[in-house]
């Protein structure tokens, strides 16, 4: 099999067979490492919010899902809270902290 596609595989807009196909990857060191580098690039998209509305929506509906995701996005957020990115003003270009808890909470309640 070729390389998976991660970003797909991790907003949950594959077919089955291929989401299966891409499971049966998951039982190495090397694919695990790289599944949750994705995760992690996938969850700093959102959090500088440069997801597209569509991606955006799997993120929320598909990638967050997951409690140890949820509970990823939420230290990562953290993370980045207390070390801001050099030269540019807190926030900007960040989804706004109302949003990301309110989503958190939305998630969480289903």
């Amino acid at each position: 099999m070729e390389r998976p596609d991660w970003r797909r595989y991790l907003l949950g807009t594959m077919g089955e067979a291929e989401e299966a196909a891409v499971e049966r990857t998951l039982g190495s060191d090397e694919a695990l490492a790289e599944v949750r580098a994705h995760e992690d690039a996938l969850i700093g998209e959102y959090l500088h919010g440069v997801l597209d509305p569509e991606e955006q929506a799997a993120f929320e509906m598909h990638f967050l899902a997951s409690p140890a995701r949820l509970e990823r996005l939420v230290y990562l957020r953290a993370r980045q809270d207390r070390s801001p990115e050099p030269g540019s003003s807190a926030g900007r270009g960040r989804r706004s902290a109302v949003s990301w808890v309110l989503t958190a909470f939305r998630l969480r309640r289903r």
